[in-house]
């Protein structure tokens, strides 16, 4: 071994040792933080947890009054859940596979809960940052800033308190997305299953594009598609076996109007930016015709739509089908992903998976898209309505700024989704070398 070469390895032996020490400390950090309200009143779990337990107890997971009872026998009366704000609108995969934790304690069900989700979350951004062969050779400077940057993220820190399982979703995808030892493809595609079954409108479009990537031929494609999609009708056929769900679509679609009437609708003006991320929210801001929200986001959601799978197709054409390329597919995935349907601010974890692509293209042959995308996924990371005081703003300024305290984060997501998109495009047009 060369001096050069002896010189290169201690100093990433040293880089690794004070990153190591680092991430420890922060996850130290974030659990100081978020476990008190995790085990104590994780909201968004407890939801979860009851409807679990309707499940096994022929009672109905979408029916308001009977998890409340179930909460109440699990733990008392001196936690009220905020139902307006919880609604039971999760899918019955979900709630199939919290069924273990239905036979727990209240106590014992928060605490594994809010243990492996974190467990997930971490793992996940470490081996984005630290074992992925996707991003080998980037400065490790680069990745273990990411890392960092990643186990602070004050929303996903935020959710962890609440057991929202878009942290886990986050996790699972971390992993599966960029991993690529063939040695792990079916432990990669159970992580993306259960990250489909966790949060479906979260998680699959970026399990598509995936799919694609580690199949060799059109024929496994639909194979392992059929396979998926046998498993979701077999859970979403089972979910009427149960006495109390045999209405569930019904009771979820009767949950999502009323959902839509409060926190879910893009007109109310009574949170920050960062609680709703779809296209919706941004019309929403300027009139209340449900008809005209529906309209405009359709308009702008299928034809972004479009233009990434003709941008995909083409990229696999021309045969610039390589890492950077996948990478540029995932992130662009994961941004058009918040768009369509109704997302709060947990699922904007998704967009960590953004940060390979921007890491790799910085140290690589950088475009102007990385460049442009730093400040937008910088203005993302954080809970604007902590930093924002509307009142010391008068006139048209205050205008502006209303309109981004109250439709910032959704309208950053679509800028952040156009600009991915053209990369894509670019990344179509040139030869499989760059």
């Amino acid at each position: 071994m060369t001096n050069s070469a002896r010189l290169w390895a201690r100093s990433n032996i040293l880089w690794g040792v004070i990153f190591s020490i680092v991430l420890l400390g922060i996850v130290a950090e974030g659990v100081r933080q978020t476990h008190a309200k995790a085990i104590r009143n994780p909201n968004d779990f407890v939801t979860l947890y009851a409807g679990s337990i309707c499940m096994t107890h022929d009672c109905n997971p979408y029916n308001i009054p009977q998890l409340d009872s179930v909460l109440v026998s699990r733990r008392g009366t001196e936690i009220q859940q905020a139902w307006f704000d919880q609604l039971p609108i999760y899918p019955p995969t979900t709630l199939v596979l919290l069924l273990p934790f239905s036979f727990l304690s209240y106590k014992a069900a928060t605490v594994i809960w809010f243990v492996l989700s974190l467990g997930v979350y971490i793992v996940g951004v470490c081996w984005v940052c630290f074992w992925s062969p996707l991003l080998r050779g980037t400065p490790l400077l680069a990745r273990g800033a990411f890392a960092l940057l990643a186990l602070h993220f004050p929303k996903m820190l935020q959710c962890l308190g609440f057991g929202n399982p878009s942290v886990m979703v986050t996790g699972l995808l971390l992993f599966a997305v960029f991993d690529a030892r063939g040695e792990r493809k079916l432990l990669r595609l159970i992580a993306t299953l259960a990250a489909c079954f966790l949060k479906p409108p979260m998680a699959i479009p970026v399990g598509m594009v995936m799919l694609l990537r580690e199949s060799r031929s059109w024929r496994e494609v639909w194979k392992i598609a059929a396979l998926c999609l046998g498993a979701f009708v077999l859970v979403a056929a089972c979910s009427y076996i149960p006495p109390g769900m045999a209405r569930w679509p019904h009771d979820l679609g009767a949950n999502l109007a009323l959902g839509r009437q409060g926190g879910m609708s893009p007109i109310n003006r009574v949170s920050p930016s960062n609680v709703l991320l779809n296209v919706a929210n941004i019309p929403g801001y300027f009139t209340t015709s449900s008809l005209a929200i529906q309209a405009i986001a359709i308009g702008v959601v299928v034809p972004l739509t479009a233009m990434f799978v003709i941008a995909f197709y083409r990229m696999k054409d021309t045969g610039g089908w390589n890492d950077r390329a996948y990478l540029t597919a995932i992130a662009t995935a994961a941004a058009i992903t918040l768009l369509p349907v109704y997302h709060r601010f947990c699922d904007i974890g998704i967009l960590l998976l953004v940060a390979p692509w921007i890491i790799r293209e910085l140290f690589g042959t950088p475009r102007w898209q990385a460049f442009v995308t730093v400040p937008v996924m910088g203005a993302l990371y954080f809970s604007w309505e902590r930093r924002i005081r509307l009142e010391r703003f008068h006139g048209s300024i205050h205008s502006v700024i209303e309109f981004l305290y109250y439709r910032g984060d959704a309208l950053l997501v679509l800028f952040l989704a156009c600009v991915l998109l053209s990369a894509m495009f670019q990344r179509a047009r040139e030869p499989v070398s760059q």
